[in-house]
């Protein structure tokens, strides 16, 4: 079981970082095709901000996701140490309630990088092709 908890943990931090890099990725090439008008303002084209927002809330997500479980298990870890005077080796239990917000940032912040890309390439496609 230790084993599929270990390649659990590493192909999920895998699949953050790699979400991480497309998001910022897509954000680039969303920036190639940028206009600048005469007096300097950027223009992009409505597909590309949509796709621009799924990104950036991508970003937010991945965010969330390293934050919120940040905050739980600090919490958790005060409470066991403060509370239950529990040590470095001591085992403890916990619900596997308090996982479920990781979970649901991790998965919303995967689906919104597989939007956005979904829509970069029909984009492409159509400007391209």
């Amino acid at each position: 079981m230790k084993d599929v908890q270990d390649d659990f943990y590493e192909f999920s931090s895998k699949t953050s970082a790699l979400t991480r890099q497309l998001a910022l990725a897509g954000i680039a090439v969303v920036w190639i095709f940028k206009t600048t008008t005469i007096t300097n303002h950027i223009k992009l084209e409505n597909e590309l901000i949509e796709i621009l927002k799924q990104l950036i809330i991508c970003l937010l997500f991945d965010f969330a996701h390293a934050f919120i479980p940040t905050l739980v298990y600090g919490i958790m870890n005060f409470t066991h140490r403060v509370f239950k005077k529990k040590k470095n080796d001591d085992e403890i239990n916990y619900s596997m309630v308090w996982t479920i917000p990781e979970w649901i940032l991790f998965t919303v912040k995967v689906i919104f990088l597989l939007i956005a890309y979904f829509g970069l390439w029909n984009y492409l496609q159509q400007k391209i092709i």
